[in-house]
């Protein structure tokens, strides 16, 4: 367990090799089942997208809770005045009015604020490392990552592992154990 801005937060780490134990790998599913939700954008398109906690400097450095997910599901076009998802099979509206958001089309990104009338409640954290005066993104070579996201296919929570294998500021490509032959950032 560690602290930042008064929250505990757990460490959530594989082995020296990459494995994951698996009481862990429940504890994460159990996570990801209400920390990923599908965004609907109309009847026939959906994304994916992920609850976080990030730091929010201009408030005291609080971790403020978002959602994010790609440009290419919710550009900034879609973000003037609602939006649907689906948590676990929970269909939640939520409206845009009065929060922050933040989209970048090179990057692929957004981030939209959530509040606690949307009761969310379980949020992905960052990683402490981050934090950390001398952090570089190449603390993460040759490390496990999951990835959480909606299947395409079957509309079902799931996910892609893979390990990080070089570091392209501000990306990382990774070769996903998913898919052979992958040579970075397939899904």
């Amino acid at each position: 367990m560690s602290k930042f801005a008064g929250y505990n937060i757990k460490l959530e780490s594989s082995d020296e090799k990459g494995m994951i134990n698996g009481i862990a790998m429940i504890d994460y599913l159990q996570k990801a089942k209400n920390a990923v939700c599908e965004i609907c954008v109309s009847d026939k398109k959906f994304g994916s997208g992920f609850f976080c906690k990030i730091p929010y400097t201009k408030n005291n450095n609080l971790l403020l809770p978002v959602l994010i997910t790609n440009n290419h599901v919710l550009s900034k076009d879609s973000l003037k005045t609602e939006i649907k998802i689906k948590i676990n099979d929970e269909i939640k509206i939520i409206s845009l009015k009065g929060r922050r958001k933040w989209t970048n089309v090179e990057l692929d990104f957004t981030c939209i604020e959530i509040k606690e009338e949307d009761k969310i409640h379980t949020f992905f954290n960052l990683d402490d490392k981050i934090f950390e005066q001398n952090y570089s993104n190449d603390n993460y070579l040759n490390h496990n990552v999951l990835i959480y996201a909606i299947n395409k296919n079957d509309k079902l929570m799931g996910f892609s592992n893979g390990v990080i294998k070089k570091n392209e500021d501000p990306f990382f490509a990774y070769t996903c154990n998913t898919y052979p032959g992958c040579s970075g950032g397939c899904m």
